[in-house]
């Protein structure tokens, strides 16, 4: 399975786009130069030698009365395995990652937290990825992961350049123990589709809205529920 990096989203931005042609030495008059072909750009990322590099940020955070809940954006993965994959948000509803087109991840990071953790809860609006959309039967089976560590899995709607709001609840004490003795932003959140997955169609994770008053884009969330308040969950 093919995992691109950062690092090499940054060496093919630096690569020429095109090459221009060279003028037929026979005419008599300069031949005029072939148009050099440029890159998308950056709010419309159509594959992943083009994807848009960002800072490694681990998200941001917010601290409540009983929880930690940490904002990631969805541009801002750190590798993809997909063969086709990219970033989009020059047009539709929702600024969106994508990958295709069939299994692969999406990895991102997120800080941890020095306060003990009861549970953790992942959300993000997901949908399978086509390019031939209105198919309901080319889903996904998504299996979320924690630093490497399954966590639970989801059958993840067909394509629909909208998709819908997914939730992972959390209370495996070694994926906690593991959190709490990671509390910088090196925690790593996998959303996957693994080769043997019963459905396999690809992966878009929307973000924030592209419309104005629309008030239904987020970003992924990771939500720690602290010990200290156990008694004023929600």
């Amino acid at each position: 399975m093919l995992r691109f990096s950062r690092s090499i989203f940054l060496l093919a931005l630096m690569s020429p786009a095109a090459c221009v042609s060279s003028p037929d030495a026979s005419q008599s008059t300069a031949a005029v130069p072939a148009p050099v072909t440029q890159r998308p750009l950056p709010t419309e990322v159509v594959t992943g030698s083009w994807a848009t590099p960002v800072s490694r940020s681990g998200g941001e955070a917010l601290r409540d009365r009983d929880a930690l809940k940490i904002s990631i954006g969805v541009d801002q993965f750190e590798d993809s395995e997909f063969s086709r994959f990219g970033f989009y948000n020059g047009g539709g509803r929702f600024e969106h990652a994508y990958g295709g087109d069939t299994s692969g991840s999406f990895s991102y990071l997120f800080q941890g937290s020095s306060e003990a953790v009861s549970a953790i809860e992942v959300r993000a609006r997901l949908s399978a990825e086509s390019q031939a959309k209105g198919l309901s039967s080319e889903t996904s089976e998504v299996t979320l992961m924690i630093n490497g560590r399954e966590v639970g899995e989801k059958m993840v709607m067909a394509d629909d350049s909208v998709g819908q709001m997914y939730s992972w609840k959390i209370k495996d004490p070694v994926v906690i123990a593991q959190l709490q003795l990671r509390n910088d932003s090196s925690n790593e959140l996998r959303f996957a589709i693994a080769a043997d997955a019963k459905k396999r169609h690809g992966l878009c994770i929307y973000g924030r809205s592209l419309q104005a008053n629309d008030r239904e884009g987020q970003p992924i969330t990771v939500s720690l529920q602290l010990n200290s308040h156990t008694g004023h969950e929600r």
